[in-house]
C-alpha cells in the first residue's frame, strides 16, 4: 500500500495522486521541480560525492548484488538540490519521472523495468538517507526493516565513508528482500523474482 511522502499515512492506490490526509500531490512537486524525464543509472552521483574509482567499485557491487535477485534493479542516488527540501517527497518525485538508462545498467539480467527499482537515496548535505522502490517490489519490501539497514550504517555515514556505508546498506537490503520473497511465495519465479542461489548465499557479497 502506498505511503504519503509528506505525512507518511497509508492510502489506497486509487487516490495516490492526492493524499486524503494532508493533501500532498505529485502535481505540487511538478510545479516545484518540473516534469522532465530523469535518466537513471546504478550510481547517480549528481552531487559529486564519490571519487571516480569509488563510483566504479559501487557500480560493480550493485551489479553483483543484482544477480542475486533478478529482475530487481539496484541504484544509489546522490541528489544535488541546493535549496532546502524534504528528502522523501523529492525522492517520490524522482521515482515518478525517472527513465532507466540502459547504458547505466550494463550486464543486467532481464528487462530494465523501473517498477523493479530499489534505490538508496543519500543526501550528503544533510546526512540523511531513505529508500524508494517501484510498485513491483511492494510485496517484498518491509519499510521498517529496510530502514534499519540505514540505521546500522549511521557511523560510516556520519564519518562520510560513503562507499562503505552504501555497500553495507545495499547488501543488507538485498538480504531482506530475498528473505521476504522466501516467506511470501513458494514459487517466486511465477511472480518475477528470482531468489539467490545457494552458492550466492554462501558468498556473503563483495
Amino acid at each position: 500500500m502506498p505511503t504519503c511522502p509528506k505525512c507518511l499515512h497509508n492510502f489506497h492506490r486509487g487516490a495516490e495522486s492526492l493524499c486524503p490526509h494532508c493533501g500532498f500531490s505529485l502535481e505540487n512537486l511538478d510545479k516545484k521541480y518540473g516534469k522532465d524525464a530523469i535518466p537513471y543509472r546504478r550510481v547517480c552521483d549528481n552531487a559529486g560525492a564519490l571519487r571516480q574509482q569509488d563510483r566504479i567499485k559501487l557500480n560493480a557491487l550493485l551489479e553483483k548484488l543484482e544477480r542475486r535477485i533478478p529482475p530487481v534493479l539496484l541504484s544509489v542516488y546522490f541528489p544535488n538540490i541546493l535549496e532546502p527540501f524534504s528528502l522523501i517527497p523529492h525522492s517520490f518525485w524522482t521515482m515518478n519521472h525517472l527513465t532507466v538508462d540502459e547504458a547505466g545498467f550494463p550486464n543486467h539480467q532481464g528487462p530494465l523495468d523501473p517498477q523493479w527499482l530499489l534505490v538508496l537515496v543519500l543526501d550528503v548535505r544533510t546526512d540523511t538517507a531513505c529508500f524508494m522502490w517501484g510498485y513491483e517490489l511492494d510485496p517484498y519490501v518491509e519499510p521498517d526493516l529496510i530502514n534499519k539497514s540505514i540505521m546500522k550504517a549511521r557511523i560510516p555515514l556520519r564519518e562520510s565513508m560513503l562507499l562503505q556505508a552504501a555497500g553495507s546498506i545495499m547488501k543488507n537490503a538485498v538480504q531482506l528482500v530475498a528473505r521476504k520473497a522466501r516467506s511470501k511465495v513458494r514459487h517466486p519465479m511465477r511472480y518475477g523474482l528470482t531468489l539467490p542461489t545457494p552458492e550466492d548465499r554462501k558468498g556473503g557479497g563483495a
